[in-house]
């Protein structure tokens, strides 16, 4: 006994060597130069009846953590206790003072690591060992989340009241005073919550501290409102309010969001009123879908933001116009939309092109940065139609069909085509009508996005409308922009290539009179071959395109 008490005086008396030698050395001259060294003690209240097991974190000024592996120097000289060891890989020490060394009372530590000014402190023995009740708990990530612990010593005598108690988390600490039956109520907040497991600590003064091991689980979110219908634009402005679910109540001002939709991700904060506003361009918008963006928020589990997208509403300057039917026409419009502000011009790096069609006559043209289109018409399409007035229509994609009123004089009217008579034939028989938003399926009439046009002599039908009407799927693969595919499955797939003239029916190539287009976001196809290739026998009469299945 008396050996190892020489030995353990030895080695103390040789690190008050080191300690006392340092200065002579010059190195406290240098040591104004060298980096902070920060050290926490947790716990920093022990036990008087038990070794003490003391975690030390070792940070610099930044509270950024030493090396893993460097050597330290760590004395309590109040209590005669010295040792040498190295830090662990997040810069911690743990180190155990014997009982035989503790005596009750505050006493100061020091740290010594190479390249840093010498770290200190504090540990308090007390003669008393703070029990706490429950020893773990599972909480639920919150702005104000209730946390009730019954502070007692180790004989089980409670903690007398009034007195403070704090609660040391990773994030922060929090006070509360202890109630008559030893009961501390805690009111815990973000600042010191972080999801997951945590080890706390708890510390009153003339005990040793407590531990308690804490399982924080995600809060949940409300959206307000829970949803949103909008309509096509150039941009989409989203104010929404985010709630705690258990509560109902708004998350504080300057609270950060993350918007995230597909590729879209953006963080806003929260507005002294509670709410977020986020801008949505066309590229984010997908007409006839329900997004379902995640709202993000620390400490809680993401939210779903339904977002329901219809169709805008189309508006134009001018409506109507009146022309010579005996020269070439050229006119600009001006779209809008509902709240008469600019269209968008581009989408995914592609101009956008409107639609004018009126009769059977369509015609095309790029939309400006301006939002004005100007569409070009050649005095023979007048002499096809005749003169009179026909109800045209503007269209352009995201956007439904706005009417337009155009005139034409100086020609003689011409007949105008009649709607076609419902089938009489036992097998299916569709109709279409050149510029007719409607087309007739075996005697019912449906709707069409699109209207079917004349283009170099051919007629172009909206793909999906017809194949939907016979019960074909359509699958559409618009993940090479220069090489877009659609499928037909059927008997035989049909599979069709945007501006191609070239087709596969059943793996057999096949050729197209003309290429499939997109036009206002639909796939519009020459009318012949596709009806052929299903088996349809194809009529046309004044207008009208009559497509009857063949027996």
């Amino acid at each position: 006994m008396v050996k190892k008490a020489k030995k353990l005086f030895s080695l103390i008396a040789v690190l008050s060597l080191i300690f006392t030698l340092v200065p002579a050395l010059g190195v406290g001259a240098q040591e104004e130069a060298l980096p902070s060294l920060v050290v926490t003690a947790s716990p920093n209240a022990v036990f008087l009846g038990a070794d003490a097991t003391i975690t030390l974190s070792l940070t610099d000024g930044a509270g950024s953590p030493v090396a893993g592996g460097i050597s330290a120097i760590i004395s309590v000289d109040g209590l005669g206790f010295a040792t040498v060891t190295n830090s662990a890989t997040d810069g911690s020490i743990v180190v155990v003072i014997p009982q035989s060394k503790l005596a009750e009372g505050t006493f100061e530590g020091s740290v010594m690591v190479s390249g840093y000014q010498k770290g200190v402190f504090t540990l308090q023995v007390a003669g008393k060992q703070l029990v706490a009740a429950p020893t773990s708990a599972t909480i639920t990530f919150g702005q104000k989340v209730p946390l009730a612990i019954t502070l007692k010593s180790e004989t089980g005598s409670v903690v007398p009241q009034g007195v403070e108690a704090l609660l040391s988390l990773p994030k922060g600490s929090v006070v509360a005073k202890v109630g008559a039956d030893g009961v501390a109520d805690f009111t815990l907040t973000p600042d010191q919550l972080m999801v997951g497991n945590c080890t706390a600590i708890l510390s009153v003064e003339g005990y040793a501290d407590a531990v308690i091991t804490l399982n924080i689980v995600p809060g949940a979110l409300l959206t307000d409102p829970a949803n949103f219908d909008v309509s096509f634009a150039k941009t989409v402005t989203l104010v929404f309010g985010v709630l705690e679910e258990s509560s109902s109540t708004a998350l504080p001002e300057g609270t950060p969001i993350t918007f995230a939709l597909d590729d879209f991700v953006k963080t806003v904060t929260l507005g002294k009123d509670g709410t977020a506003t986020i801008t949505l361009g066309p590229e984010q918008l997908k007409v006839g879908e329900t997004l379902e963006p995640t709202l993000k928020v620390e400490g809680y589990d993401a939210v779903k933001l339904p977002i329901n997208v219809k169709e805008g509403l189309l508006k134009l300057d001018p409506a109507e116009l009146t022309v010579s039917g005996k020269q070439d026409v050229t006119f600009t419009v001006t779209l809008m939309d509902s709240a008469s502000m600019d269209v968008p011009y581009m989408l995914k790096d592609e101009q956008l092109v409107a639609t004018f069609t009126f009769g059977p006559i369509s015609a095309t043209a790029a939309v400006g940065k301006n939002s004005k289109v100007t569409f070009t018409l050649t005095a023979s399409v007048f002499e096809e139609l005749g003169g009179g007035t026909f109800d045209s229509a503007v269209m352009l994609y995201g956007f439904a069909s706005a009417p337009f009123k155009f005139s034409i004089t100086d020609l003689p009217q011409k007949e105008q085509p009649q709607e076609p008579e419902e089938p009489t034939a036992s097998g299916t028989v569709i109709a279409f009508t050149i510029g007719s938003n409607t087309f007739i399926f075996n005697g019912e009439t449906k709707q069409l996005d699109v209207a079917p046009y004349i283009a170099d002599g051919r007629t172009m039908v909206p793909l999906r409308a017809l194949c939907e009407a016979l019960g074909l799927t359509v699958n559409y693969d618009f993940t090479k922009p220069d090489e877009k595919k659609v499928t037909i499955s059927g008997a035989e797939d049909i599979v069709l290539t945007v501006g191609s003239k070239t087709a596969l029916i059943g793996g057999e190539a096949a050729s197209l009179d003309a290429a499939p287009v997109i036009v206002s976001g639909r796939t519009m196809v020459p009318v012949r071959f596709l009806a052929e290739a299903l088996g349809f026998a194809v009529d046309y009469s004044d207008g009208v395109v009559t497509l009857t299945q063949q027996p």
